[in-house]
């Protein structure tokens, strides 16, 4: 019988990252967390995410690795790649559009936490208080576990190519965030920060989460295969 998740709970990558979901939604009704404090954390998450993708980025093999040789005198010589001026690139688009992100955040769901506003913008070192960075080193960890076990311990790098690579961060983060956004938004106008809607958006996260999960890494082992 086809289910809609057909993802293996005992790899340590899953298991890391139902367990800081975990956490955060913990977090969330024993402290009794806003909708902003939700989106906020997952916003930190989106940093994350970018941080490993750099390391990604340099890692995959580029495609084809013939691709890489040409021919003088008559042997064939390697041509390492060009990555790091696209690396900067990256870093700088997606470092734009996430403190974009985080303003429309502030400026949409902070409205109990204005005292965080200054004359010269927001002071984010005040916002992340213990519980955030609780949250945020649990979401550093997590996404590292998926680096280090399925990314380089799987060479999910080979057969990738840069400019693949380059992209893959912004797919899910668009579409877990517009979920998420739509919750809250929703919320925001219904019944606030009700802890069922809390409950509810951490949920619908975690299983769009998985059914990327298991799209990409089923994408990899095809690709691995050929």
């Amino acid at each position: 019988m086809s289910t809609i998740l057909k993802v293996d709970f005992k790899r340590p990558a899953i298991i890391s990252l139902l367990l800081i979901n975990a956490i955060i939604l913990a977090l969330a009704l024993i402290l009794d967390w806003s909708l902003y404090d939700i989106i906020f954390s997952y916003w930190l998450e989106n940093l994350v995410i970018g941080f490993y993708n750099i390391f990604k980025m340099y890692k995959v093999d580029g495609g084809n690795p013939e691709d890489h040789y040409k021919i003088e005198n008559d042997k064939k010589v390697y041509v390492p790649p060009i990555k790091t001026p696209f690396v900067i690139i990256f870093i700088c688009h997606f470092g734009i559009l996430w403190a974009i992100y985080g303003n429309f955040i502030q400026k949409e769901f902070n409205m109990d936490e204005l005292l965080y506003q200054t004359d010269n913008g927001y002071d984010f070192v005040k916002l992340i208080d213990w519980p955030m960075r609780i949250a945020f080193i649990g979401l550093f960890i997590s996404h590292g576990v998926d680096y280090f076990k399925n990314f380089i311990g799987k060479k999910e790098y080979v057969n990738r190519t840069f400019s693949k690579q380059m992209v893959e961060p912004y797919k899910g983060i668009l579409i877990i965030n517009s979920v998420l956004l739509s919750v809250a938004m929703f919320s925001w106008k219904t019944t606030g920060s009700h802890p069922f809607m809390l409950f509810f958006m951490i949920l619908l996260k975690v299983l769009v989460e998985l059914k990327l999960f298991e799209q990409d890494h089923k994408l990899n082992k095809m690709k691995n295969k050929i």
